[in-house]
C-alpha cells in the first residue's frame, strides 16, 4: 500500500495540464495548455468604454493570454474577431492556432514570434494577403488553411515554400 500512496502524492504535486473551455476556467493559467473558445460568449465585450461593446472583442482575451505562457493550442474560431491582441504573439509554445470563421482582414507580422506554430487555420475570414516574410520565419509551420478568404490571399503569395503548405480545403485536417 505505501508505494501506491507515494505515487499518488507525486501525481498531486505535478501540474495538471488542462483544457480550458471558458475564460473562467483559466484561474491558474500556467497549467492550461489548450484554450478552446469557439463561438464563445466570454469574448463578448461588456466594457462600456470599448468601441466593440456588445460584440466580440480581443480586450478580455488579451488579459487572459498574458497568464497562459505555456499554451500550445488555441481555438478562437467563430467569434467575429476583427483583430488579435498582441499578447497572442507572445505564446511561443503555441502549435495549433484556429482563427477560422472570424472577421479578420489581416494577420500581424508579429506571427513570426510563434516559433512552434505548426497549423494556422485562417479559413472563412476576410484576409487578402499574408505576411510572407513573417510566416517564412516559422520553422515548424506545416499547414496554413485559407479556404473561404478572398482569392487574392493565394494569388499574392510569392514564396514556393508557403504555397506548398497552403491548403484551400474547406474542412479542417491534420
Amino acid at each position: 500500500a505505501p508505494p501506491a500512496k507515494q505515487g499518488e502524492e507525486t501525481a498531486q504535486q505535478e501540474p495538471q495540464h488542462r483544457t480550458a473551455r471558458s475564460l473562467r476556467e483559466v484561474a491558474r493559467g500556467h497549467a492550461v495548455h489548450s484554450l478552446l473558445l469557439p463561438s464563445s460568449q466570454d469574448l463578448i465585450c461588456k466594457n462600456m468604454m470599448c468601441e466593440h461593446v456588445g460584440s466580440s472583442c480581443a480586450c478580455k482575451l488579451s488579459l487572459v493570454l498574458e497568464r497562459l505562457p505555456q499554451l500550445q493550442e488555441m481555438d478562437l474560431s467563430n467569434n467575429k474577431l476583427r483583430f488579435l491582441p498582441e499578447s497572442t504573439f507572445q505564446l511561443t509554445h503555441l502549435m495549433h492556432l484556429n482563427l477560422a470563421r472570424n472577421h479578420l482582414t489581416t494577420l500581424s507580422p508579429s506571427v513570426q514570434q510563434l516559433t512552434n506554430l505548426a497549423v494556422l487555420d485562417l479559413r472563412d475570414n476576410r484576409i487578402t494577403s499574408l505576411p510572407e516574410d513573417a510566416l517564412l520565419m516559422l520553422p515548424n509551420l506545416k499547414q496554413i488553411r485559407v479556404a473561404g478568404n478572398p482569392q487574392e490571399i493565394i494569388e499574392a503569395v510569392q514564396s514556393e515554400k508557403l504555397r506548398a503548405i497552403i491548403t484551400t480545403n474547406t474542412t479542417a485536417e491534420e
